[in-house]
């Protein structure tokens, strides 16, 4: 149980910072600063396979269960946490992404044993996918946003 909420803590972490990037603050030429503020987001918890936009870019991964998803209010990302996945697992669904035409832009991993971590960022020139994968369970962010992934 203490491994289901530690994976849940990194996926939603995850989430937040990447959604929040989404997030900006400007100066307008008068000098008086403006905000983008967006709701807080509304997680929901599912074990079915979303079907939307994003998805249908991506594979369905094989193993793993859908524990929630969640969309950006202004519907430039998406996100989805999937828990019982091991390193392996998630290393041959990096494979299937790039069989259908993803290009590696980034990849860490470290297949320790106690401390397996993964990272991937990667597109497909229409959406990019940010993947964190620890002990167990991994995040995705997908995103529409492809500024520095050219």
């Amino acid at each position: 149980m203490k491994k289901k909420w530690k994976i849940s803590g990194v996926a939603l972490f995850l989430v937040l910072a990447l959604g929040l990037c989404g997030c900006t603050k400007s100066m307008s030429p008068s000098g008086s600063s403006s905000e983008t503020v967006f709701p807080m987001p509304q997680i929901q918890y599912t074990e079915e396979w979303p079907q939307n936009s994003f998805t249908v870019e991506i594979p369905k991964p094989v193993t793993g269960k859908v524990q929630w998803i969640w969309e950006h209010p202004n519907g430039e990302g998406f996100s989805i946490s999937l828990t019982d996945s091991d390193g392996p697992e998630v290393e041959q669904y990096l494979e299937e992404l790039a069989s259908v035409g993803f290009r590696t832009v980034e990849k860490q991993v470290r297949l320790s044993g106690e401390t397996d971590t993964i990272i991937y960022l990667g597109t497909n020139g229409t959406i990019g996918v940010s993947l964190q994968y620890t002990q167990g369970g991994f995040g995705m962010y997908l995103s529409k946003n492809l500024q520095g992934l050219a």
